[in-house]
């Protein structure tokens, strides 16, 4: 029969996708261990799906064997598996998969829920369907949040019968509940900037992709509520998200952060997502889905779309070879999100006073394949290592849309807009040349802005002393003087490398190598690094800190601090004598302090 045929070679499809689905993830974990060169007579692999779409499928549970263990090594501790055949381990690889999933339920079972009675009705059901629904619904919350701030902004501007093709927001909750959520920074965007536009004075954005300029708008208002947190009167700083924690700040308890961005971030999330685009196995059932760049760096395209593998062995482009014609290299967004998931959203400067942010979650919403995703997030680094304090590997809880029919396809323009809760309307930028549109001002995203938030706040929360000199501050500096996010930094790219999936690519140094004068009225405030403290201690003699000056001569620049009797102590003393060198900006010159 006809009927049986279609129904038959429809089985035997679906099938071959769980097959490659299996063998793809094998081929992943053995491609990383000491069993590269070996192989395996036996394997069997455990696929969860919904429904028989495999555009969502992921594989649970993976085993290989064929023997059985020697009766002299039984154990009466339970501490040995007897059976080592595939599909026995396998099926016991998924009884860890359904504890971590009861776990899941019963962490989110303690948080205040959006769903009330809902959360009751799934407890009834299997555990895939509560986490899932759980999931959905929460996502299609945070989807519908977004949205309807985008169109509210959009609807008020000159942009209002424009389509866009990327859209991205971060909603901020507390805990999980909904009621109380709220979009703190939105984006739109799907191209990147001209070489021939660079700035060496930080005056441009030069990656205006939907989720990166999101993230930039993310840092605004993490810099607005550090600010409140410090403001004078006591009603706003308890409006501050932060609080202090020992010598710098951390949220407060249950303020999460969750992202939503309209397709699947460009770069391998995208390009070796398999069937993500129809449910016809037939057309991918002789794909094969081990590639040669799977799970590579990949870098975007220059004004345009789409991603290449990262060929460039050198760390670091030239400015001149730039400016000469060759491609500005920009890491894609998949490379991006998944750096931010080991050394968070807040990047360096900010890491001088705040720890680690993460994403809590992250929504897709379409072109995407959740077990895909995750892989290419989450776990290409499984083998990163211990990282230093407040630093770890995130995970987001990965989600998708119940529908995934809302978002107009569209040619993708040539600007980007951005919006930070706060703001009074969009702002348009020029992804092309990285400035505002209306004007070819700098966009309050660009480098140079968002060093002088943070500049700002150096001065609020470094001691500052009248008459010290003249010392401008170039954003490089600052940055790299942020020694833990460094080392963290510094591993996560080894870790590439280590792993053999290429080489992170830096912009020339140029564009950070600009001066920022940290001027307060008449007088300048030296920057001291963090490495300083362990010399400053609590005063044995009443002695406090009255001066900071700082010098330079033809050897290097020498920084000199001042103590004297009787006047308030500001609970400082450093130990004499001591001569020592410190290096503030390893980039620079030496400095010493003598006293």
């Amino acid at each position: 029969m006809p009927g049986s045929k279609e129904a038959n070679a429809h089985a035997e499809d679906f099938a071959d996708a769980v097959f490659h689905l299996v063998r793809e993830k094998y081929s992943e974990l053995i491609g990383c261990s000491s069993l590269a060169h070996t192989c395996q007579k036996g394997l069997a692999g455990i696929v969860m799906t919904r429904g028989l779409d495999v555009r969502q499928a992921e594989v649970v549970a993976l085993s290989t064997g064929t023997k059985c263990i020697n009766g002299e090594y039984m154990s009466d501790q339970g501490l040995v598996v007897n059976d080592c055949h595939a599909e026995v381990t396998a099926r016991r690889a998924l009884l860890r998969f359904l504890y971590s999933h009861l776990e899941l339920h019963l962490s989110l079972a303690t948080v205040a829920s959006p769903l009330g009675p809902k959360l009751l009705i799934a407890t009834r059901n299997s555990i895939y369907s509560l986490s899932q629904r759980l999931n959905v619904d929460f996502a299609d919350a945070v989807f519908h949040l977004v949205r309807e701030k985008y169109s509210e902004l959009i609807g008020c501007s000159s942009l209002a019968h424009t389509c866009q093709k990327g859209l991205a927001g971060i909603v901020m909750t507390r805990g999980l509940d909904v009621r109380q959520a709220e979009v703190v920074a939105l984006s739109t965007g799907t191209k990147c900037i001209n070489g021939e536009y660079m700035s060496d004075q930080g005056l441009v954005v030069n990656d205006c992709h939907a989720e990166v300029t999101a993230r930039r708008a993310l840092l605004r208002f993490l810099y607005s509520h550090l600010e409140l947190h410090l403001s004078k009167r006591q009603d706003e700083q308890q409006h501050s998200i932060f609080i202090q924690h020992r010598s710098s700040f951390k949220l407060r308890e249950n303020i999460l952060f969750h992202m939503f961005i309209s397709t699947s971030p460009c770069g391998d999330a995208r390009i070796n997502s398999p069937y993500e685009l129809t449910n016809d196995f037939s057309v991918h059932s002789g794909r094969h889905l081990v590639k040669k760049f799977h799970s590579h760096l990949r870098t975007k395209i220059e004004s345009g779309e789409g991603t290449l593998p990262v060929r460039c062995r050198a760390p670091v482009q030239t400015w001149d070879g730039v400016l000469q014609g060759e491609r500005l290299i920009t890491m894609s967004c998949t490379d991006k999100i998944a750096r931010w998931n080991v050394l968070g959203l807040q990047g360096a400067l900010l890491s001088h006073f705040v720890e680690p942010v993460y994403l809590t979650s992250l929504t897709v919403g379409s072109l995407r394949h959740t077990g895909h995703l995750s892989r290419t997030l989450n776990q290409r680094l499984e083998r990163l290592g211990p990282l230093p304090p407040c630093y770890h590997r995130n995970q987001p809880l990965l989600s998708s849309l119940s529908s995934s029919e809302w978002w107009q396809q569209a040619k993708a323009p040539c600007y980007s807009v951005n919006w930070t809760a706060g703001d009074d309307q969009l702002e348009v930028i020029n992804a092309s040349t990285g400035k505002r549109r209306d004007c070819g001002a700098p966009s309050r995203l660009c480098k140079h802005a968002l060093f002088t938030r943070w500049t700002r706040l150096y001065r609020k929360l470094v001691a500052c002393a009248p008459g010290s000199r003249d010392v401008p501050l170039m954003y490089c500096e600052a940055k790299q003087a942020a020694g833990t996010y460094q080392t963290a930094k510094e591993q996560w790219v080894r870790a590439l490398q280590e792993n053999g999936l290429g080489t992170w690519v830096r912009k020339p140094p140029e564009q950070e190598q600009f001066l920022l004068d940290v001027s307060h009225g008449s007088s300048r405030s030296p920057f001291v690094a963090p490495n300083m403290a362990p010399l400053l201690k609590n005063p044995q003699d009443g002695a406090s800190l009255s001066k900071i000056g700082c010098s330079s001569n033809g050897n290097g620049s020498h920084l000199t601090l001042s103590f004297q009797q009787g006047s308030p102590s500001l609970g400082l003393e450093i130990y004499h004598p001591v001569e020592f060198s410190c290096s503030l900006y390893p980039p620079r010159f030496p400095y010493s302090i003598k006293v």
